[in-house]
């Protein structure tokens, strides 16, 4: 506390500090919570799809009946 001094003013500017710090932290603490539960949620959609068998490309188009040459 000797950083704000001792009289009365200076005891109230380090309660403000310190109040201001504590949630400062309690802040960052739930911001990086949520920030990585949005990634870990984000990660996890996407492993999801791995799961999932995978899919058969379309079936191609059945050719035309070969046709005869004109004339015959």
């Amino acid at each position: 506390m000797g950083t704000f001094g001792a009289d009365e003013d200076s005891v109230r500017r380090a309660i403000v500090f310190a109040a201001a710090g504590i949630w400062f932290f309690f802040l960052i603490g739930w911001g990086a919570g949520w920030a990585m539960r949005g990634f870990i949620v984000r990660q996890r959609d996407d492993d999801e799809g791995d799961d999932s068998p995978p899919r058969r490309p379309p079936a191609a188009a059945p050719h035309p009946a070969p046709h005869r040459p004109a004339g015959h």
